[in-house]
């Protein structure tokens, strides 16, 4: 078999739509093939009159390091489409078009009497790379008129200062107009009635050097419950099996509190997708055979390496729309 950068390049029809797809686990591996096709591209380009002749060619690279992207935004792309794709994000995007976070919202609090914007209230548990993703998609989506974000972020280490590493601005804006909260600099030197509508605004609650396997930390998540009513808990430990037990654990104790195995919906992160379908398939209960766990497993091998997933056009085209009408832009 041939390495993907050593393969014919000149083979396509008039009108051909030509993806090349660099989704190795090595990153930097990525990175190279898809230097070099752009480099084969240019030279076949040169020479031949296939400028028009077919569509761009499409090369979609996984990667997600800071080099990868500063690269890829300086090279000449002029004869192709170059898309640098992080795999995290991308299975967020697709977990929450199928599993839509709105609707476990609207579900919630179908049939109460709703004063205000509905509380969209989250638990995520491990902030590393999906979790980090999730939380960032999350604060975003929680700007849609009529809902307001909730976010209880657990992790073994600093959740807060992990996230003003990556993106500080997110924590300019948590408790933003929420006048009993001042941890972060949002709040802080604005009068309540400076803030706009177009302000983000969302509550993001960090409880860290967190052990999942101890009964204080299902305490914790009991006692939210209790106050804010979850709509939705996604559990992103980085490991399947610690993701299935910690996922296990959380409904047992909800269930035995509130006698529901539906609310909150539980989320489990499992990569294996034969694990995954075992998952799905099995009638797992707890040990004495009344709870059913009701577990919805997502991020698995297939659906990160599908084809959707990795060009995510049609959910492009929805948060063209969708930002489009937040910001009331008409054409």
């Amino acid at each position: 078999s041939k390495d993907l950068v050593e393969i014919e390049l000149d083979w396509f029809e008039k009108d051909d739509e030509v993806k090349l797809y660099c989704l190795g686990v090595n990153q930097d591996e990525n990175m190279n093939q898809a230097l070099k096709l752009v480099d084969r591209y240019h030279e076949l380009f040169a020479k031949s009159n296939y400028d028009g002749y077919v569509k761009k060619p499409e090369i979609y690279v996984y990667t997600s390091t800071a080099e990868s992207e500063a690269l890829l935004d300086k090279i000449d792309k002029e004869h192709l489409h170059v898309r640098r794709i992080n795999e995290n994000r991308n299975l967020v995007f697709a977990t929450l078009k199928e599993h839509s976070v709105f609707d476990d919202v609207d579900k919630e609090n179908e049939g109460k009497e709703i004063k205000g914007d509905k509380q969209m209230n989250v638990a995520i548990i491990g902030l590393g790379g999906y979790g980090m993703e999730l939380l960032k998609t999350l604060s975003w989506l929680g700007q849609a008129k009529g809902y307001y974000l909730n976010a209880f972020v657990f992790d073994g280490e600093d959740g807060r200062e992990k996230l003003r590493a990556v993106a500080p601005d997110m924590l300019r804006y948590n408790y933003l107009g929420v006048l009993d909260k001042d941890e972060d600099a949002g709040a802080k030197g604005r009068k309540l009635e400076q803030i706009t509508e177009k302000d983000a605004s969302y509550s993001i609650h960090f409880y860290n050097k967190i052990d999942v396997k101890t009964a204080s930390f299902l305490d914790k998540i009991s006692e939210i419950n209790k106050k804010t009513g979850l709509t939705s808990v996604y559990v992103t430990l980085g490991n399947d099996s610690l993701n299935v037990q910690t996922a296990m654990a959380i409904r047992r104790k909800l269930a035995r509190e509130t006698g529901s195995i539906d609310d909150p919906k539980l989320y489990a992160v499992v990569f294996d997708t034969t694990k995954t379908e075992l998952l799905q398939k099995a009638d797992i209960k707890d040990v004495n055979g009344k709870i059913d766990f009701k577990i919805t497993y997502i991020g698995n091998l297939e659906q990160a390496f599908s084809q959707e997933t990795v060009e995510q056009k049609e959910v492009e085209r929805e948060g063209l729309e969708f930002h489009k009408c937040w910001a009331n832009i008409n054409d």
